[in-house]
């Protein structure tokens, strides 16, 4: 019986350490790209106070967090070639 309380207690563990690093990533990106919290919610998931959820310590759905990735990855891409040019 004690096993799976252990086990749910890892699993809820290594899903806060995960949002941790989701949240860290994302107070990283707006750091150095100097974008407000607004500005990356409205832009990234149409939602402008997502980013001050997640500070509050809102969790959100993996799918969530992929599309905020993949947001990042293409503004980087986009300042990347608008600095080549």
């Amino acid at each position: 019986m004690f096993f799976p309380i252990v086990k749910v207690w890892f699993s809820l563990h290594d899903l806060y350490m995960e949002m941790e690093k989701f949240r860290k990533l994302v107070e990283s990106f707006l750091k150095k790209t100097g974008m407000a919290a607004t500005s990356y919610g409205r832009n990234a998931l149409g939602d402008p106070g997502f980013v001050a959820r997640l500070r509050k310590g809102a969790r959100c759905w993996p799918e969530t967090q992929e599309k905020c990735i993949k947001f990042m990855a293409s503004f980087k891409a986009t300042q990347s070639e608008t600095d080549a040019a």
